[in-house]
């Protein structure tokens, strides 16, 4: 219903992902007639955990300005 009319004909057969793989998803671009089967990242609760010890003793650096102090330098 979200990607529009005709998609699961096209293809698009969400009740067929497995609950085993986590992330995979049905997507469609405006214009773009067939979806595409895709899949995103996994994030879990002890992922963030994980990363937040990982990161807890990191240096943050302010990001580059221009000399007369406005707006950022690209990288």
């Amino acid at each position: 219903m979200v990607l529009g009319d005709g998609v699961r004909q096209r293809g698009a057969a969400a009740h067929e992902i497995s609950e085993n793989t986590p992330g995979v998803a049905w997507v469609k671009q405006d214009g773009q007639r067939e979806p595409e089967r895709a899949r995103a990242f996994h994030v879990t609760d002890a992922d963030l955990v994980d990363l937040g010890v990982y990161l807890a003793d990191a240096t943050v650096h302010d990001f580059p300005t221009r000399p007369d102090g406005t707006g950022e330098v690209a990288a």
